[in-house]
């Protein structure tokens, strides 16, 4: 063996947001903000509670932003 260990690794994992509103306005100025800034992110929308809690019981979220 060389000794040569290499620690980075790819990721291409992306940023998920679960965008949780009733009122689109409010949705689309969240939209407006995270494509001015060019994140690299797969987002999820709802309207309601209950969708809201069906969508958070699949894979987890890095940033939730809610308000229902």
């Amino acid at each position: 063996m060389d000794g040569y260990f290499s620690c980075a690794t790819a990721t291409t994992d992306l940023l998920r947001i679960l965008i949780a509103v009733n009122n689109f306005s409010t949705f689309e100025s969240h939209i407006e903000r995270i494509k001015g800034e060019r994140l690299a992110c797969d987002f999820d929308s709802c309207t309601s509670r209950n969708n809201a809690l069906w969508k958070l019981a699949g894979p987890p979220y890095h940033l939730i932003i809610s308000g229902v």
